[in-house]
């Protein structure tokens, strides 16, 4: 919607090319001393403009909140994963959620085809089909 996240592109008398800089520290820093008081401002402006743009359109689309509800499901997963793995398993049922969840969280959507990714999934399989048997008995 507005580019890439708000920064701007500095000039530094005697270098070439530009730097991209995204707090004003950086800009203080890079554009120092009075003689570059009105770059520095000039500086300042553009990022504060690119900033309150980002967040406009961060209002419009929910990009922060639905970032936080991602960070907020990764760590719900991570200790699930974690009480999963280290939960003594009871039964077939119970090694197999486990293979699977180390699959999954490994190699989602498997994608890996070197080994061990696809020797693991053959022993999912055989899990899968180990149960469904016994459970048919």
């Amino acid at each position: 919607m507005i580019g890439s996240y708000p920064q701007v592109e500095l000039r530094i008398p005697g270098k070439d090319g530009t730097i991209s800089v995204t707090t004003n520290k950086e800009i203080d820093r890079l554009l120092s001393g009075t003689e570059m008081s009105g770059s520095r401002k000039q500086a300042k402006g553009e990022l504060l403009a690119r900033r309150r743009a980002w967040k406009a359109a961060d209002a419009q689309i929910g990009y922060t909140l639905a970032y936080k509800a991602e960070t907020e499901m990764v760590d719900t997963e991570a200790t699930l994963v974690e009480a999963l793995w280290s939960t003594p398993a009871q039964s077939i049922a119970g090694v197999t959620a486990k293979l699977h969840s180390v699959i999954e969280t490994q190699d989602p959507g498997a994608c890996l085809t070197e080994a061990p990714w696809p020797e693991l999934r053959l022993i999912l399989a055989d899990l899968l089909r180990i149960d469904a048997s016994a459970s048919t008995m």
